[in-house]
């Protein structure tokens, strides 16, 4: 089976570069045994392509997985003790067989499942869907009866949901950096609190789910929105507010919770992205001046300065070999 790819807390695996005879069982070995013990049957003639994403984040498990048409079943042989939940979304149209219960889910549909039951998910075309697996101990304590919310459809536009499915998003496009345990530790209650609020969580848990959820992921989006737009202009409040329907006010205050503010996150990261491009042997042919305009300054003297204030010394003094070229 080919090696899948690691790097920090994400795993990624995929058919693609495999040879077309051997990628189902190479699916089969990843997918089913090592992250939900589903086994695999395509549901067409035509080549199977399958390809996931696995971020591990302080105990629970994120993944986006896509995948040629099939059905996937866990049969009794394939469940093992661990006492673990997934709340899924897809993305495509599904069917899900499990306790007798079948439902069917569209895009932007939720549901949670046991992973110690027999279980048939059914792609009707290519497959693409989201997953967080979680011990079922961490949602207990906020759900009267998690029993009574297994298999249950949750309809797309759910309150909590979407930001849910944007979060997800945001893990799997790696605009969220999780290089330390404390990260890791945050984007998982963030998470949780969001599948709680979905869920419909006790009154009092609910409510704090939803406020450190419901910000955390408005505030996720927000400096995605940033980090993806660096260099060009509009990144102000007002900017931000209009493009993601909230008001200005309601942005200044999410980045005031987390200590900052819009025009400080935006200079902090364009100082960051300069610095990257000064230091790289790759970049030596451009201006310092060249870099800056990059990384999204429109005056060069703003930029200096802020720069030594910053590090401490000139844009010049990080080049290799102080290569110098104003």
């Amino acid at each position: 089976m080919a090696e899948p790819i690691t790097s920090a807390a994400t795993t990624r695996f995929a058919t693609e570069a495999l040879p077309e005879r051997d990628r189902l069982a190479s699916w089969r070995e990843f997918y089913g045994r090592k992250l939900l013990r589903l086994d695999w049957e395509p549901r067409a003639e035509a080549s199977f392509r399958a390809s996931v994403s696995i971020s591990q984040i302080a105990g629970i498990r994120c993944y986006q997985a896509r995948f040629s048409a099939a059905c996937a079943k866990r049969t009794r042989a394939l469940i093992d003790s661990d006492d673990d939940v997934t709340f899924f979304t897809p993305l495509r149209r599904y069917r899900i067989v499990q306790c007798g219960q079948e439902i069917d889910l569209g895009s932007g549909d939720a549901v949670l499942m046991s992973n110690t039951a027999e279980t048939t998910v059914t792609s009707f075309a290519s497959g693409h869907h989201f997953g967080v697996v979680l011990p079922r101990a961490a949602l207990t304590p906020f759900l009267r009866d998690i029993d009574g919310f297994l298999m249950r459809r949750i309809p797309c536009g759910s309150e909590g949901l979407d930001l849910l499915i944007g979060y997800l998003r945001l893990l799997h496009q790696r605009r969220l950096a999780l290089s330390t345990p404390e990260l890791q530790s945050l984007a998982a209650t963030h998470v949780q609190d969001l599948i709680k609020m979905t869920l419909g969580a006790t009154r009092d848990a609910a409510q704090a789910a939803g406020a450190r959820g419901v910000a955390a992921a408005r505030l996720a989006a927000l400096k995605s929105d940033i980090l993806a737009h660096l260099n060009q202009r509009g990144l102000s409040a007002v900017d931000l507010a209009r493009r993601h329907g909230i008001s200005p006010r309601y942005v200044r205050a999410l980045f005031g919770k987390d200590g900052s503010s819009v025009s400080d996150f935006v200079r902090r990261h364009r100082l960051e992205r300069a610095h990257r491009m000064l230091a790289d042997e790759r970049f030596l042919e451009l201006t310092v001046s060249a870099i800056a305009y990059d990384a999204g300054f429109g005056d060069l003297s703003a930029f200096n300065h802020a720069f030594r204030r910053r590090y401490e010394v000139s844009p010049s003094d990080v080049r290799p070999g102080r290569y110098r070229k104003q």
